[in-house]
């Protein structure tokens, strides 16, 4: 038995090193094969003459060439990460199972080839778990995720395959409802956008509520928004986030209800230091304390956008040197300025003007957000000659 464990370990090793020459080393397979074997529990001994049926270096090698015909490599990953499942006997059968299962759910064949490729762990559940994936899908289908969010959802937080539906997935979406005092219909967006607040326990959202709202002053409605707009609020860390970012910004305007407004600007995802570093921008471009207050209270996004960017750098630019605008004054009257697009919105409006309208009117930082046409009515101008206008720029710039 000893002897033919370690033919099995050797014969392995070699049949490996030939499959994935140059891209495994010799050390990486060797381990591999001596941790394979001792798990071929389900395989028969290695005999003089074995079929192709009982040889197990048959067996592992059709595997193989299943996984590798999806990607290369998969297969050797698939055996390394999860080897008990893929030495079981009825792998083959349940894999091939486990992709009948995702079809009926609706799931393309190219969305599950995609899904295996991306999530080996698949190849694990579908032993462990066959049933778990199939729940998960139809779970996901009756709450009216689309394919391409459904796949969103996984590529996300892929650790929702291995998660049970019942005992996990759904009470945790109808706490959110009854908490939050939303509708499932407003609920499930948001976590398609954040899927991995399906990973955070009750108690810790709590958590999260009970200082937005006590601590902070948060409406049910505000809570209700802040859901929408920023559902990874409630899966963030107050004592290292929000707590920091909170007396940052105090410091620098003396923001009454900085946290109400770090809440509600998404600067949650950013640092400390990456806020600092966006204040000291603005400053070096002429914004003083009460200007950058100001602004941030009509736009609370405002530090959001990196603006030492060269993008936002030559957008500012423009701003002075085409539009003459100035740049304090323009940002704390309409700071959402700088979400706009300079080359499919503010450059053409501004030159457009100056080219067809005679500059009879000047072009504002507000006039950005009018709709094409009534920038167009405001100014006087011809539709189809601005429209030319706009073509022949873009193609200039290309």
């Amino acid at each position: 038995m000893v002897v033919a464990r370690m033919a099995l370990a050797a014969s392995l090793e070699a049949m490996l090193l030939e499959r994935y020459a140059g891209t495994r080393s010799r050390a990486a397979v060797s381990k591999l094969a001596n941790k394979v074997q001792p798990l071929e529990h389900s395989l028969s001994p290695l005999e003089p003459s074995p079929s192709p049926k009982e040889d197990p270096i048959l067996a592992i090698s059709a595997k193989l060439d299943l996984l590798d015909s999806l990607k290369f490599g998969l297969g050797y990953s698939v055996l390394q990460r999860y080897t008990a499942e893929f030495l079981d006997e009825s792998a083959f059968e349940l894999w091939s199972i486990m992709a009948a299962v995702l079809f009926t759910t609706g799931l393309s064949p190219e969305a599950i080839g995609t899904l295996f490729k991306k999530h080996p762990c698949l190849f694990a559940s579908a032993v462990r778990s066959p049933d778990n994936v199939k729940e998960l899908f139809e779970w996901m289908r009756e709450q009216g995720i689309l394919e391409k969010d459904a796949l969103r959802v996984v590529n996300r937080f892929p650790l929702v395959l291995q998660t049970d539906v019942g005992g996990c997935l759904e009470p945790r979406v109808a706490y959110l409802c009854e908490e939050l005092g939303m509708s499932r219909g407003e609920v499930i967006p948001s976590l398609v956008r954040h899927p991995e607040l399906l990973s955070v326990e009750s108690a810790w959202v709590l958590r999260r509520i009970v200082y937005y709202r006590d601590g902070l002053g948060l409406t049910g409605e505000d809570l209700s928004a802040l859901f929408r707009a920023q559902p990874s609020a409630f899966a963030a860390d107050v004592e290292r986030y929000l707590v920091p970012m909170t007396e940052t910004l105090r410091d620098y305007f003396d923001l009454e209800r900085s946290a109400h407004l770090v809440v509600k600007s998404g600067l949650l995802s950013r640092s400390v230091d990456t806020v600092r570093a966006r204040i000291g921008v603005w400053i070096d471009l002429g914004l003083g304390k009460d200007d950058l207050r100001v602004a941030l209270r009509r736009f609370p996004r405002l530090l959001c956008y990196p603006v030492a960017d060269a993008k936002y750098q030559e957008k500012l630019k423009f701003l002075r040197t085409e539009m003459a605008v100035n740049l304090p004054s323009a940002i704390r009257a309409f700071p959402a300025i700088v979400s706009y697009s300079l080359e499919n919105r503010i450059r053409p409006r501004a030159l457009a003007v100056k080219a067809l309208g005679g500059g009879r009117k000047a072009v504002t930082v507000q006039q950005m957000a009018m709709t094409e046409a009534a920038f167009i009515k405001l100014h006087g101008l011809d539709t189809a000659s601005y429209a030319a206008f706009v073509q022949r720029l873009r193609e200039d710039e290309r």
